[in-house]
């Protein structure tokens, strides 16, 4: 099963008796500075959840897969995820 932004928004609303609109902006606007945090290059923090950081991906030798030839795969920078320990231990459960 997959959970997207519009069952978040149904699921908060539901628990918290907020309306769906108002517990809509407040999510954009979490995802809003959680994203630029992460541009800024800031690790964002939340209990019981995880840390959301950037990471660099060093550049690297790939082959086309097309024409067999060699390409240089650049440098990026790429959002990690590492799970909090309670969250790890609720998912072995």
């Amino acid at each position: 099963m997959s959970l997207n932004k519009s069952g978040i928004v149904d699921k908060v609303s539901a628990k918290t008796g907020k309306t769906k609109r108002d517990v809509a902006l407040i999510l954009q606007c979490v995802i809003e500075e959680m994203a630029a945090g992460l541009i800024n290059g800031d690790c964002i923090r939340i209990a019981d959840l995880g840390s959301f950081n950037v990471r660099v991906r060093k550049s690297r030798k790939g082959i086309n897969p097309h024409t067999g030839e060699a390409v240089v795969i650049p440098e990026r920078r790429v959002v990690a995820f590492k799970s909090a320990k309670c969250l790890s231990d609720a998912l072995q459960k």
